[in-house]
């Protein structure tokens, strides 16, 4: 496929065995600027088995030659009914990213008490070494995906590392309520419009492309996908 890398999740059953596929990527020309961290590692901070998890992930992500992790500071089924536990928790995870030479990125999921820029602002003020991760569907269920664009104070000093693309009509889930992932042009999100805006701020970080679909016998559907970066390498913002 046309993409210049990969962004690999890296989940809690992967934790442990990290080594080997640090061994296989090293033998392939793979390029992963980015990783993202064990979902739910983050909502149990500061539990010891989160910080082992966490730790293995941020080693494997300066191992492979990742700049970044993204975190889910906040998951469900709490989500952010407990901010002022997920912002000690931001510290730990600051600390964890600077022994290994990488940068935390907290990416504005879905709230329940709150929204993600609400939340984003507050862990900002109190942990200025993380950075951000954008995710267009989620911002956008919070309506939030204008304000992102627009809010200086999330741009200042760097903040916004990387971006998840995905589109949004509304819904997140399949009749039969399975998660669903609409590919840019699926949905209702303007995505000329916030790709100009990536490049109005001098954004220079990675995009990943969120593509989780997959064909009745469980394979990938990469026609779907290979069409979404077909329409995301005509838009007006430059990947190069």
């Amino acid at each position: 496929m046309p993409v210049d890398g990969i962004e690999i999740l890296v989940t809690r059953r992967m934790v442990g065995s990290l080594k080997q596929a640090v061994d296989k990527l090293g033998a392939s020309s793979i390029r992963c600027p980015t990783i993202h961290g064990p979902k739910r590692v983050g909502a149990a901070l500061p539990s010891p088995e989160a910080v082992v998890q966490l730790d293995e992930a941020a080693w494997f992500a300066a191992a492979i030659g990742a700049r970044e992790v993204v975190l889910h500071l906040w998951d469900l089924p709490e989500s952010d009914t407990d901010l002022a536990g997920r912002l000690d928790a931001v510290v730990i995870a600051a600390d964890l990213a600077d022994k290994h030479g990488v940068r935390m990125l907290i990416e504005t999921i879905p709230c329940q008490a709150s929204t993600p820029l609400r939340n984003i602002q507050r862990v900002l003020e109190r942990e200025p070494r993380v950075g951000v991760a954008l995710d267009t569907e989620f911002l956008a269920i919070h309506n939030e995906l204008e304000e992102a664009f627009a809010s200086d104070w999330l741009w200042a000093d760097g903040h916004v590392r990387h971006v998840h693309i995905k589109d949004y009509d509304g819904n997140t889930s399949e009749p039969d309520g399975t998660r669903r992932y609409l590919m840019p042009g699926d949905g209702l999100i303007d995505f000329p419009s916030a790709f100009k805006a990536l490049e109005d701020r001098g954004f220079s970080g990675a995009v990943s492309l969120e593509a989780a679909n997959y064909l009745d016998d469980g394979r990938p559907d990469i026609e779907s996908a290979s069409r979404a970066l077909a329409r995301m390498a005509h838009s007006p913002w430059s990947f190069s």
